[in-house]
């Protein structure tokens, strides 16, 4: 009966998990779509669910009494007993040779709920020839255990908070395709979804310890405070830093006297961290590059002012270009995210407002002189410059400002993307 191949797998796991099946009825699902037969025993209450025909139920119910791996597994061999009974231990799945009494392989997998084995995942299949599509299911499944909440009910109740910290892992630690992920497609982490509605625009904060290490459990401290802060937002901790995935935002969410950055300022104040942050942007394909966009901003910002939180890309726009960053983090990452959104207008609406700005800022904000090499009139310019304001948030007339936009721009027109 096996019928699918594991792309076919993954398909019919996004299936059952977009219907709200339970876990059990998943694993009923893999068992009429193919040869292999799953089971998962919850070794913290003893709660098992499998589709394996052959099985009494008062060998089951013996096996879990006794806190035993299922009794097709029980052997007397002492160094087969020794593997079984260190895959907790080790975390990796064992492969189970078919013997005299049982002529079928069998994988066991731990499954992790938080940082603590609490249940195996059993595949048994019927040759080598379904070895892949096997270890498939079985790592799906203990993968899977984490988004069910063990301790309420055989059938398993879902666990929200671990589907979170799954999206945020594809978001943040991996370059997928968001509309092929187990964790994603089928819980809505892509534009215009009706579960985390992750519209964009999208950008990445990556933070340390100002202290480097600090006291023991004070990163995840910080790190599970970062939703009161930042409600629309996925965290996670990855090599002691933590890395935000902020979805829901407004092309100025950054400047100088939003409410985000206000709280982001408290938030890095109280814990004591350090906060790199990319430009906004809309595309989820190129999160990658806008991670390492607001890793480099924390790092050249914590070198060129310590006593600092925040270190947005746009302010370091400058030091990013002269750091070489180029090669390090992608061209199209060191566009300043003004400049792209003015090109972007332009483009939807067959306007001239890059240039404008371009040649105002060329004859140093002086409007007369600006409006004459672009043979329109003073009102004409007044007009446009005000429509930029209202497009980028940006102050053009701060001198820094207007230094940053310059080298923007320049960067713009070297990447082809205007003449």
């Amino acid at each position: 009966m096996n019928i699918i191949d594991v792309d076919g797998l993954n398909a019919l796991i996004l299936d059952s998990l977009s219907s709200g099946d339970s876990l059990q009825q998943i694993i009923d699902r893999i068992r009429q779509c193919s040869d292999i037969q799953c089971a998962v025993l919850d070794m913290s209450n003893r709660v098992l669910m499998h589709s394996i025909d052959e099985c009494g139920s008062g060998a089951w119910k013996f096996a879990i009494e006794k806190g035993y791996l299922p009794f097709y597994l029980m052997t007397d061999d002492p160094k087969k007993r020794s593997r079984l009974e260190g895959i907790f231990k080790e975390g990796c799945p064992v492969l189970i040779e078919p013997s005299e009494g049982d002529r079928w392989f069998t994988i066991c997998t731990p499954a992790y709920v938080g940082n603590r084995p609490e249940s195996i995942v059993i595949a048994r299949f019927p040759s080598l020839g379904m070895l892949d599509l096997s270890e498939t299911a079985s790592a799906l499944l203990s993968q899977l255990c984490g988004y069910f909440d063990h301790s309420r009910s055989p059938s398993l109740s879902y666990n929200s908070d671990y589907v979170s910290v799954r999206i945020a892992r594809e978001l943040l630690l991996h370059n997928s395709d968001m509309a092929r992920s187990l964790f994603g497609d089928a819980h809505g982490a892509y534009p215009g979804s009706s579960s985390y509605q992750l519209r964009p625009g999208y950008a990445v904060a990556v933070m340390r310890r100002m202290d480097k290490w600090g006291g023991p459990g004070e990163l995840e401290e910080a790190e599970r405070a970062l939703s009161g802060f930042v409600p629309a937002a996925l965290h996670l901790i990855s090599d002691r830093y933590i890395l935000a995935f902020m979805y829901d935002l407004g092309y100025d969410s950054f400047s100088g006297d939003c409410m985000l950055l206000a709280q982001l300022r408290h938030y890095t104040g109280k814990h004591r961290l350090y906060c790199g942050l990319s430009g906004i942007f809309e595309d989820l394909s190129q999160r990658q590059g806008f991670r390492r966009q607001a890793r480099e901003a924390l790092k050249l910002g914590m070198a060129a002012n310590p006593r600092a939180h925040i270190f947005t890309a746009d302010s370091m726009f400058a030091d990013i270009i002269r750091s070489g960053a180029a090669e390090r983090i992608g061209c199209d990452m060191l566009e300043l995210s003004d400049v792209a959104r003015l090109a972007q207008y332009d483009q939807a609406n067959r306007t001239d407002y890059l240039w404008t700005l371009e040649q105002y800022l060329a004859y140093s904000n002086q409007l007369s002189l600006a409006a004459g090499s672009m043979f329109i009139d003073r009102n004409t310019m007044k007009y446009r410059l005000k429509k930029i304001r209202e497009i980028i948030a940006a102050d053009f007339s701060t001198p820094h400002v207007a230094m940053q936009l310059k080298q923007g721009i320049a960067m713009h027109r070297l990447m082809g993307r205007g003449t």
